[in-house]
């Protein structure tokens, strides 16, 4: 490699040393000689591109190095002169090109993505733990495991999911992934939670526990009584708040009387439209169309096709929401159903229509 300035040769550790004699003895100065001195191992295009595939492109310095040919010390160099901030280690783990070939290493020798889904590993592991705590692992410590539990941030753990799922398959939740759908029987999982519930507490479902009961009403006292929800209801709701045009229709109604309620919340594993605490009352909305009103439609009818092009019938249609009342009614609450249809033919006097319906319904169940 020749000097810019007096064009001797010299290896690339002599070159160093030379280059700072020979700037300083015919320009009498040191100013501006690391910029001189980088000319000579890379041009102005190659520096931006180094710092480029470090910041942007998050690899590491080894990498750089190996493309140019360099020494790893000597890159580092190059990004400390270009006032690069250099990662941490554990801020190195945390890029993505460190992950995907930490996965790669690990499939090559394991077959997994990770050494702990290892058996041989796993059973190390066990040992160590027995041997010095007693247990095999640290969530079999309830201190652990309850400290673990309360550092989560359980609404930063979805984002990142839904994240996850956005990136990697194009959707909002791990059910609508193709190959996991078409594996999920949905009837034998229902049957297999309900044989866990008799196993367990004796009941087909959790909520029918008069310990488990009480709890869930406890919790839900809790938050219905705090002003906090109405204030803030995402923070008790991971999903969007979702109303309908005829939902918001009643929903106005009820402000207008001042009538406490939540809406579009799981109750009993449900997702229902409307629930007016103080009367432990639910109200579902039905569409005429996405309900297949009974007035409108025969069993056989079919109302729409699924993404697989299953036909759904006004008679599954039935089936679904009727086991859906049935948990409800079941789980000690009251339900009020008002079709799209009836909301329509009292447009007029909608509000009037909506409270003698609450009314009666109060009336006919005391």
């Amino acid at each position: 490699m020749n000097c810019k300035i007096c064009n001797k040769e010299y290896g690339i550790h002599g070159l160093g040393k030379h280059l700072k004699c020979c700037y300083k003895n015919t320009r009498n100065t040191e100013e501006g000689f690391e910029e001189f001195y980088w000319s000579h191992f890379f041009s102005r295009e190659e520096i931006e591109n180094i710092c480029k595939q470090y910041v942007e492109e998050e690899k590491c310095i080894w990498d750089i190095a190996n493309f140019y040919n360099k020494d790893a010390h000597f890159i580092k160099r190059l990004l400390i002169f270009k006032e690069v901030n250099l990662r941490t280690e554990s801020e190195a783990k945390k890029t993505k090109v460190y992950k995907e070939k930490y996965k790669t290493t690990i499939r090559a020798k394991y077959g997994v993505d990770n050494v702990s889904q290892v058996d041989s590993i796993k059973k190390k592991k066990e040992e160590t733990f027995l041997k010095n705590h007693g247990y095999k692992n640290n969530f079999c410590n309830e201190n652990i495991r309850q400290k673990a539990h309360s550092n989560i941030n359980h609404q930063e753990c979805y984002k990142s999911l839904q994240c996850t799922l956005k990136e990697k398959y194009g959707v909002n939740h791990i059910i609508e992934i193709p190959h996991i759908y078409d594996n999920v029987d949905q009837e034998k999982r229902q049957e297999t939670r309900r044989k866990t519930c008799l196993e367990r507490y004796g009941v087909e479902y959790n909520s029918q526990n008069e310990l488990i009961k009480s709890k869930i009403q406890n919790t839900r006292s809790k938050t219905i009584n705090s002003l906090d929800y109405f204030k803030n209801p995402t923070k008790y709701w991971k999903g969007k708040l979702f109303s309908s045009k005829l939902e918001i229709e009643v929903q106005e109604i009820l402000n207008k009387k001042r009538i406490t309620y939540l809406n579009n919340i799981w109750i009993s594993g449900v997702n229902v439209d409307l629930y007016i605490p103080s009367k432990n009352l639910i109200i579902e909305i039905n569409g005429d169309y996405w309900h297949a009103n009974p007035l409108k439609y025969k069993e056989s009818d079919i109302i729409y096709k699924t993404i697989k092009e299953k036909d759904i019938t006004a008679k599954s249609i039935w089936e679904r929401d009727k086991k859906q009342e049935e948990k409800l009614l079941k789980s000690g609450y009251n339900l009020l159903t008002v079709w799209e249809r009836d909301i329509k033919e009292n447009k007029k006097d909608l509000e009037k229509y909506i409270i003698n319906l609450i009314t009666d319904y109060e009336d006919q169940n005391n």
